[in-house]
């Protein structure tokens, strides 16, 4: 995701860091999971498809906040990259094509969201610069406030007319091949297994070898 024109990404431009605390928000992600009712796929073991309940019982079934947490730091990652004013966001979930949607859905949501604000922000300040620019008859500061009315419509017509107004998506979200696993990694795991499983082997040989020794000596005692 690439800045709007006209929007600076660096690191201290505060409407972007506003943009990223709201995507990575409780009530942004909660909001996400409640409509796209995503409560029984994370927790799918725990879910009865057929009945549509919970096959655990209410004090062991998962909550919002559990959900945000495992959503937060398990699902959803975000890269920002300061040289180039570029980030990325990534979702890491078992269904590949799930994962492309819901990267693509939270970032539709996210620009929404910011356009939302915007259009509240730029109403509220519209509203008080007419009301001063009613209550004072000098003429400096009635074109003054003219200027800054006119600098805020057009802001609000910025985020009426365009959807991407947060973030404009330079390379939207796409399934992986079905043979481009992320995890686990196979080559590692066939490298990783021998010598786990030798590891495993020496340590038990000791062990017993030293519980062979200790009756001995018992024994002999």
């Amino acid at each position: 995701m690439a800045s709007l024109v006209g929007i600076n990404l660096g690191g201290g431009d505060s409407f972007t860091e506003e943009a990223i605390a709201v995507l990575r928000s409780r009530e942004f992600t909660d909001k996400f999971i409640n409509d796209l009712n995503l409560m029984p796929v994370l927790y799918s073991k725990q879910w009865d498809t057929a009945s549509g309940k919970w096959k655990v019982d209410e004090k062991n079934r998962p909550t919002p906040a559990r959900a945000f947490a495992y959503f937060d730091r398990k699902i959803r990652f975000i890269d920002q990259e300061k040289k180039t004013s570029l980030m990325t966001l990534s979702v890491d979930w078992r269904e590949r094509t799930v994962a492309a949607r819901w990267a693509n859905e939270l970032v539709d949501r996210l620009n929404a969201e910011m356009r939302k604000r915007e259009i509240a922000r730029a109403d509220s300040a519209v509203g008080y610069l007419e009301k001063e620019f009613d209550s004072t008859t000098a003429v400096a500061t009635r074109a003054a406030i003219s200027r800054l009315i006119e600098a805020q419509v057009k802001q609000r017509m910025l985020a009426t007319v365009t959807p991407e107004f947060a973030f404009r998506v330079i390379d939207p979200a796409v399934p992986p091949d079905i043979d481009d696993r992320y995890y686990p990694n196979r080559i590692a795991l066939i490298f990783a297994g021998p010598i786990l499983g030798l590891l495993f082997g020496v340590v038990c040989v000791l062990g017993y070898g030293s519980l062979a020794g200790t009756g001995s000596r018992q024994i002999a005692a």
